[in-house]
């Protein structure tokens, strides 16, 4: 949606995107990020991308370090995770176009969309009230991007259900972006899932 030429490369060469945004932010190639400089980018490109500031990349560090002691993750300053954010959005200028985009357009007309059309009303995307209008602002490309792969599951979903009785399978669940089903003829498994894939 963001038309990002740099993270549409990287996935289109099936490259690692959290690697990529590490590489972009913090400077160091891929081959040379350890886990831990790795888990600071995926914190940025998940945080960043749904309105996070320095404050919320430092708690997200520090609870992410909290559960996994082992992996020894040194915590950044608040200075820090602030020049982290400032170094995303010069790193990807076109998510940001994006997102002010996004945002202006949700205002105009009081809703978000997802790319298949399903609207998402917020009042208070025109609140004078900043942490309101904040939260609304969130809640917009949340709903651009997780509502679009809602959209993109559920479409998957339909599909595979009208195909699964040829197999003799079933859908049975869903998981965030995962379908969980069952074949009940061992001899059709392969088939079922080049059909699934």
């Amino acid at each position: 949606a963001s038309k990002c030429r740099s993270m549409t490369q990287t996935f289109q060469e099936g490259g690692d995107i959290h690697a990529a945004t590490t590489w972009r932010v913090f400077g160091v190639r891929p081959q040379d990020q350890t886990p831990t400089l790795r888990v600071k980018g995926k914190t940025v490109n998940f945080g960043i991308g749904y309105g996070a500031q320095g404050e919320t990349i430092e708690q997200q560090i520090v609870t992410f370090a909290l559960r996994h002691p082992e992996m020894n993750i040194s915590i950044p300053s608040l200075a820090e995770c602030k020049e982290m954010v400032k170094s995303f959005w010069r790193a990807y200028p076109e998510i940001y176009e994006w997102v002010n985009f996004i945002h202006e357009d949700a205002r105009d007309k009081g809703y978000a969309e997802t790319l298949y059309g399903r609207r998402r009303y917020l009042p208070h995307i025109r609140a004078n009230n900043q942490e309101l209008r904040s939260r609304a602002e969130r809640q917009v490309v949340n709903h651009i991007i997780q509502g679009t792969a809602g959209d993109l599951i559920k479409m998957a979903a339909y599909l595979i259900w009208q195909e699964a009785p040829i197999y003799e399978a079933d859908v049975r669940t869903q998981v965030h972006d995962e379908l969980m089903g069952r074949v009940y003829n061992p001899a059709k498994v392969e088939a079922w899932l080049a059909v699934v894939e």
